[in-house]
């Protein structure tokens, strides 16, 4: 209907892989108002035809949600919101299954989240957690980002400015050499995959890893390497990148002249100064 897309829904900036196609609507929008607004705007059409409940189901087929700005679903949650299952999840189904644990995680993370928020530690213990997604809600609440400061900036406000913000230079990189010994991957009877670990362990002088698929179980070891390289300097330092990889002169270029009306005249340094390849 096209009275449903004069609303003009957007795609998120959370659209990920489990939702690509679902679109979205302000939540001080609701689909009683729309399909009210419909009604007086075509007061000619066959009432009992257009109904609410008919309405209703063609905003659900657009695949349209409605989001409070900073509080958008995860993808994954998304997707379940159009399943078929969401009023009454069923054991058998794959697809409520892993909504159901990616809820315990998500639950469990949080919890855990906030008690390490509010630990003292010391030198000798380090903790980290990683949310792209508040960068991405800051950038989209700071709205213009001209430059790689801007980046910083929204980086920075993140986590109410309680972030220490590196700005990573080409030395900063380094060209690892691959280490890891193929046969203990081939023969391992229990891959790990990278979505399924909810934490990494890191003990200094040790040349495993300790992960957890599940917040409740003990952490589990990663054994990966070749065994040349686990002992005290058995792996050589790598080599950090003596220059930055830059970018095609035509693509800076590009940049330059669509940005032109855009771009403040001071903002438009860090574009020039892109190193070019």
């Amino acid at each position: 209907m096209d009275h449903i897309e004069s609303f003009n829904p957007t795609i998120s900036h959370y659209r990920r892989e489990h939702a690509p196609n679902v679109r979205y609507l302000p939540s001080d929008v609701t689909i009683s108002l729309m399909h009210q607004h419909f009604i007086e705007k075509f007061p000619e059409s066959d009432r009992n035809y257009i109904s609410y409940e008919y309405y209703r189901c063609k905003v659900k087929e657009k695949n349209i949600s409605f989001a409070q700005l900073g509080h958008e679903e995860c993808e994954l949650c998304e997707s379940f919101n159009f399943h078929e299952h969401k009023s009454k999840i069923l054991p058998e189904c794959d697809v409520c299954t892993i909504y159901t644990t990616h809820i315990n995680k998500t639950k469990k993370a949080r919890d855990l989240y906030k008690k390490q928020a509010n630990t003292e530690f010391d030198e000798k213990n380090i903790f980290l957690s990683v949310d792209l997604q508040k960068v991405e809600l800051s950038l989209k609440h700071q709205k213009k980002t001209y430059d790689f400061d801007d980046f910083a900036i929204a980086v920075g406000n993140a986590n109410k400015s309680k972030v220490v913000v590196k700005k990573m230079e080409h030395s900063d990189f380094f060209l690892w050499k691959d280490y890891k010994a193929q046969q203990k991957l081939t023969k391992s009877t229990n891959r790990i995959l990278l979505k399924d670990v909810v934490s990494v362990q890191v003990k200094r002088g040790k040349f495993i890893l300790y992960i957890k698929r599940n917040y409740d179980e003990e952490y589990s070891e990663f054994n990966f390497l070749k065994k040349s390289v686990m002992k005290i300097n058995g792996m050589p330092h790598p080599i950090s990148l003596t220059k930055p990889r830059g970018i095609l002169q035509e693509k800076r270029d590009s940049i330059l002249q669509n940005l032109s009306q855009v771009l403040p005249a001071n903002r438009k340094i860090f574009w020039e100064n892109i190193p070019t390849c």
